[in-house]
């Protein structure tokens, strides 16, 4: 989302811009290839990730319309993380990486014991992501040099979630865990009944996350203790976006919801006529949300919604 614009990539390695009050799209353009879990924006350019083909990151400079620079930099099925003059990425086949921005020179690469599915997420002086075999790293954005390691009890597919001085992440053995920052030590654990896929979401008072069985939790950061639960009729398949006393979050029932902060109570639901995957955005007084059905979705706060056919 920048300067009233959304670009978002479809599936078929198109690039879209549409007009975020009207829906009208601006134009666009072919990726390279295939763009799986998005793009990030930077310096007016896009950081392309795919997973399929040589040159699986790229940059693209929006004003000029051409690419800055392309890299293989391996099959990548997360997204990619921009701080500073930097891009972080986790591929696929078991390494991390920092790319210099400007030129894309990997800066280092750290390699790992089983593949990658969760994208990085970024502290103060710390890079964490998790594995398939469970393993959470974290490392030293700096220049790659592992920092600490922490053992789930299943795949961790979910991004990190970074709050204070607390990691947040839920794993495939059902479980949530809330990790320190600065040593990787276990501060609490909450079981769940299904596994978790999605990330968090934190204010510092309380953390949410969903379920594969259609459960979304709301605990107290600090200590874990259970605030409230809700239940979707379907997987609970974004991470849940927390915008003032609202949550939101999207569900592989069709549902997009809405439900009160405090309480956990619904506020709101919108049906999509496909299954939902796409995390919900908010800019300004728009919330945004896509699914299967190939729509892009605009609600206001007086629950009028504007559908705009990506195309893919």
């Amino acid at each position: 989302m920048v300067d009233g614009v959304l670009y978002f990539a479809t599936l078929d390695g198109r690039v879209a811009a549409v007009d975020v009050h009207t829906g009208k799209k601006l134009g666009g353009f072919k990726a390279p290839r295939v763009v799986e879990a998005g793009c990030a924006y930077d310096q007016s350019s896009l950081i392309l990730a795919s997973r399929y083909g040589k040159d699986t990151l790229s940059r693209y400079d929006l004003s000029t319309g051409d690419y800055l620079w392309k890299v293989p930099a391996g099959h990548i099925a997360t997204e990619p993380l921009i701080l500073g003059d930097a891009v972080y990425v986790t591929a696929i086949y078991n390494h991390a990486d920092k790319y210099d921005l400007r030129d894309g020179r990997r800066l280092w690469s750290f390699r790992t014991e089983d593949q990658l599915h969760s994208s990085p997420a970024l502290g103060p002086g710390v890079l964490v992501f998790g594995s398939d075999d469970g393993t959470v790293y974290a490392l030293n954005p700096d220049n790659g040099e592992l920092r600490w390691t922490f053992e789930a009890g299943g795949s961790v597919f979910a991004t990190p979630t970074i709050c204070g001085e607390t990691v947040f992440l839920g794993a495939l053995d059902s479980v949530f865990y809330a990790l320190d920052l600065e040593t990787g030590a276990l501060k609490w654990r909450h079981k769940a009944e299904r596994p978790i896929f999605q990330g968090a979401a934190c204010n510092g008072r309380v953390v949410i996350w969903g379920t594969s069985g259609g459960t979304l939790f709301c605990l107290d950061a600090a200590t874990g203790e259970e605030k409230w639960r809700f239940w979707a009729s379907g997987s609970v398949s974004t991470p849940p976006l927390i915008a003032g006393d609202v949550v939101y979050f999207g569900s592989l029932d069709r549902l997009y919801y809405g439900l009160e902060l405090a309480s956990g109570k619904e506020l709101w639901r919108f049906r999509t006529r496909g299954r939902v995957r796409t995390a919900p955005v908010v800019w300004g007084t728009y919330l945004f949300g896509a699914s299967e059905d190939r729509y892009i979705y605009a609600f206001t706060p007086a629950d009028s919604t504007v559908a705009v056919d990506s195309g893919s």
